[in-house]
């Protein structure tokens, strides 16, 4: 294994990412520490966070578990609904006075709303909540109902998702604000210095095995130092034929003209 001639900053955006992480997990598979490579392997650790910042992808690591918030939610709605249906039919004055007392605003804010779009349904499921925590009257009968406890959790949901949509925001201004060039040019410096710490260690550690290790690193790098250098030879035979295209055409004018 011998990348020190090669630039990873010459990967492009949307690989880099992958050949990073790809890069941290088989080295701290192999123990940095053993192989006397910690403070290298360290240092790239300490930029893995900024990797996020250059990613291209739309979808951020927020948006499966505000998902999963949201039919955990919807699922609770349901719940709920049925169970003002069963109370509905009670014939037990207790229960009947509960129904009567909540279900005005069960009808006005959830009836139907799993079919509405996430933004008329946040509206209605947090008009429901706030009209249904001011004073206790209605949580008295929600608790006559059965149906106290999943109204709170239904609460809680909400605030989680209210969080997380927050931090996505937070997130994505985040990344738009970067400047991904710059911050990919800074992690393949250290990238390439964790490269040549591994192969300076092994020529001080002649005890220590990194057999196993450069194997496994080669076997990873190897793809993507070959694709860089197709891409690379590519562009140069493209530049190389627009010459020799435009010096035809030159050619040709000029004989035309004579």
């Amino acid at each position: 294994m011998s990348y020190n001639n090669f630039s990873y900053n010459r990967v492009r955006i949307d690989e880099f990412p992958g050949v990073v992480k790809g890069v941290l997990e088989v080295v701290e598979k192999h123990n940095p520490s053993a192989l006397k490579i910690e403070g290298m392997y360290s240092r790239l650790l300490e930029k893995r966070p900024l990797l996020n910042l250059i990613s291209n992808k739309v979808k951020s690591e927020y948006s499966e578990p505000i998902l999963e918030l949201r039919k955990q939610r919807d699922q609770l709605i349901s719940a709920i609904l049925l169970q003002m249906r069963a109370a509905g039919k009670s014939s037990v004055p207790a229960i009947t006075a509960a129904w009567k007392a909540i279900s005005p605003i069960v009808k006005g804010c959830l009836e139907n709303v799993l079919i509405r779009n996430e933004k008329v349904k946040t509206e209605k499921v947090n008009a429901f909540l706030e009209t249904y925590f001011t004073g206790t009257e209605l949580a008295e009968s929600g608790n006559i109902l059965g149906i106290h406890l999943n109204i709170v959790k239904m609460k809680e949901l909400c605030d989680a998702i209210v969080e997380s949509e927050t931090a996505r925001r937070e997130a994505k201004a985040t990344r738009r604000q970067a400047d991904p060039v710059s911050l990919r040019k800074e992690i393949a410096g250290d990238l390439s210095n964790l490269i040549r710490a591994i192969e300076l260690a092994e020529v001080e550690n002649e005890t220590i095995d990194y057999g196993l290790l450069k194997a496994e690193l080669t076997e990873l790098l190897l793809p993507f130092t070959t694709l860089v250098r197709a891409r690379t030879t590519r562009a140069k035979n493209s530049e190389a034929d627009n010459k020799t295209t435009a010096t035809d055409m030159s050619s040709q004018t000029i004989t035309a003209a004579m």
